[in-house]
């Protein structure tokens, strides 16, 4: 995929466009979206993470790697209190995460 080799090399924001474009001939493709979503993150464009991540929780609401990401975009944005109230949710999506409880814990 194109998009991941514009990652790869750094590349954010033709990374970014490019995984829209691609969206928008195959919406709610959750792999472009995933990238777009990271890219956005890497240059520091949270709000856009954020949406981004939201967007794919609505496909996907019970993925734990996802709710991660959005917590350190809330964090990344000073929304301390909702990274807590997603990390919670993570922990009770999958109480063995140590993941989870550290993310938590640094908060």
């Amino acid at each position: 995929m194109k998009g991941n080799a514009l990652y790869k090399t750094d590349r954010l924001e033709d990374t970014v466009k490019f995984m829209d474009e691609l969206l928008t001939a195959k919406p709610g493709d959750m792999k472009a979206m995933d990238i777009k979503g990271n890219a956005q993150f890497k240059k520091k464009d949270y709000e856009g993470a954020l949406t981004t991540f939201d967007s794919m929780l609505a496909k996907d609401a019970d993925n734990t790697t996802l709710m991660f990401r959005k917590a350190k975009a809330q964090v990344r944005l000073g929304k301390n209190d909702e990274a807590l109230t997603t990390l919670t949710a993570a922990i009770t999506l999958n109480p063995d995460s140590k993941r989870g409880y550290k993310n938590r814990a640094n908060l």
